[in-house]
């Protein structure tokens, strides 16, 4: 079974001081930026309506924020 299925596009984008080594990993698609500021603005020119994304941090990151800004909704208080 592929990992990606043929209609699937995959991206990587990542901020923080060890992102940019998953981006090398990453290759073709990925993108590193150097705030969370920048990160929202690339996420939200590159997604669309019903897109997948997977937001994936360390709890010190607090990717909630990310969540947050992509869905409209206010982040939770002390959300894990």
């Amino acid at each position: 079974m592929p990992f990606l299925s043929t209609n699937t596009s995959a991206e990587c984008s990542t901020t923080g001081r060890f992102g940019l080594g998953s981006i090398n990993f990453f290759g073709a698609g990925g993108t590193h930026a150097a705030s969370l500021e920048e990160l929202l603005s690339d996420l939200r020119k590159r997604t669309t309506a019903g897109a997948t994304v997977l937001i994936k941090g360390s709890r010190f990151m607090r990717m909630e924020r990310v969540v947050a800004a992509l869905t409209g909704e206010s982040p939770r208080q002390g959300a894990h």
